[in-house]
């Protein structure tokens, strides 16, 4: 779910390359979502044990996903994506890296919070903060804007991004068929 505009901000994806894309995607679960999602599963284990040092070693899976992920992005949906590979521009990942590190942060430090509001208000009101914070990234994501990119984005897409299919129901499997309804029973 992304960050709420306003109605005087452009849509989201207007314009926009990939990189934002993914950025503005990440920001949203990361910083609106996932401390939602954290103070909900509680920040201690069973035995009291707080899950702090788990939740930091994910970084170590995000930070080798990085590189992969990028190549991916640039060769199916945008190749000005590439510019931030880190085999080749390591200033990129790390800076990825950090960033991601820093909103992870940020989002336990929102679940705590979050966790430890003594009424429903105050839970509103750290509530409020977490989508503050996420609009606010949001829009800064989103700020720069190519004009007529977008058009370049899916002429790229249509032709390297695989096309997916719905599966199509086999001659007499179809919806409201009798014998649909008995494969469902």
């Amino acid at each position: 779910m992304r960050a709420s505009t306003t109605e005087s901000d452009p849509p989201p994806t207007a314009d926009v390359n990939a990189g934002q894309d993914v950025l503005l995607g990440a920001n949203a679960h990361i910083q609106r979502d996932l401390p939602h999602v954290i103070a909900a599963l509680g920040l201690t284990r069973p035995d009291g044990a707080t899950r702090k040092p788990d939740y930091d070693r994910f970084q170590e899976v995000l930070d080798r996903a990085y590189g992969p992920a990028v190549q991916d992005v640039a060769r199916r949906y945008d190749p000005l994506v590439a510019l931030a590979d880190d085999h080749w521009n390591p200033v990129a990942g790390h800076t990825a890296a950090r960033l991601f590190r820093m909103w992870r942060e940020q989002a336990w430090e929102h679940a705590r919070q979050l966790a430890e509001a003594p009424d429903e208000e105050a839970r509103d009101r750290v509530a409020r903060r977490i989508e503050a914070n996420a609009a606010q990234w949001a829009r800064l994501l989103g700020a720069v804007r190519t004009p007529g990119y977008r058009a370049v984005r899916d002429t790229y897409c249509h032709t390297h991004a695989p096309r997916r299919s719905l599966p199509q129901p086999r001659a007499g499997t179809g919806a409201g068929t009798e014998e649909a309804g008995r494969a469902g029973r």
